[in-house]
């Protein structure tokens, strides 16, 4: 029998598609998901619900990137779901900030599928994600950079000189930032401001600290710089997101 057909017969005969999905319950470092076309999920695991801030996949069924994220992330989000549908090409091993339900970020290497209706037309997306630290296959060969990101998570708020990473590798500085864009999609210096806003994000849920302190305690040497960075990543000022993502803390 041809392979395509008795695959497509045997989808036709299932009576339930959820119990394919299901199977992303046992794998507890994976994050899976699956849109329409409207961006809206239909379908999770208990690891991305409680990402995006439910308790359960029923609580953010409905929902967009917009209403559980950040508006900056939700529309890099919407535009790598809309090139996929809209190519048809998957997206694979994209490098890229996710929040999590406790209002921080970090990085997630995602993977991105069109899917198809009946009628062979694309009706949504279903992806899967891994957090960058347990994706330890994905980045065996770029082991030499792992020196680099240890430094930068322990010294983000100091003054890091590129050169002195790439000399950490032993590699010239020209050859340094070819390979750390290759793998992470951006210069070392915007992995280290991203770096410095995901730690400002966490440090927001302290509600004794305020946002100046926090922008001096992850290395910006004033509040203005501190805000002018934010809204550049996030999409809206340390005041809004702090509001909007840690109510606790106002």
């Amino acid at each position: 029998m041809n392979p395509d057909r008795m695959q497509k017969q045997f989808f036709r005969r299932l009576g339930d598609a959820g119990m394919v999905c299901r199977l992303f319950e046992t794998l507890p470092d994976v994050y899976f998901f699956v849109k329409n076309s409207k961006g809206q999920i239909v379908a999770a695991n208990a690891n991305f619900a409680k990402r995006m801030g439910g308790k359960e996949e029923r609580d953010i069924i409905g929902k967009t990137g917009f209403d559980l994220c950040p508006e900056e992330l939700a529309r890099k989000y919407e535009a790598d779901d809309q090139q996929v549908m809209q190519t048809g090409k998957a997206l694979i091993n994209r490098i890229e900030l996710n929040q999590d339900s406790d209002g921080s970020v970090d990085w997630l290497v995602t993977n991105k599928i069109p899917l198809y209706g009946k009628n062979g037309k694309t009706i949504g997306i279903a992806g899967v994600a891994r957090n960058v630290k347990e994706a330890d296959i994905f980045f065996q060969p770029y082991d030499r950079l792992a020196k680099v990101i240890q430094l930068i998570s322990k010294e983000f708020n100091r003054n890091i000189n590129v050169a002195e990473l790439a000399a950490m590798v032993h590699m010239s500085l020209s050859q340094f930032e070819r390979k750390f864009r290759k793998v992470f999609r951006m210069s070392p210096r915007q992995y280290i401001m991203n770096t410095r806003i995901n730690n400002a994000c966490v440090k927001m849920g302290d509600s004794s600290k305020s946002l100046t302190e926090i922008a001096l305690e992850v290395g910006f040497y004033d509040h203005s710089a501190f805000t002018k960075q934010f809204v550049g990543y996030m999409g809206m000022t340390p005041k809004a997101y702090r509001k909007k993502f840690m109510p606790s803390s106002e």
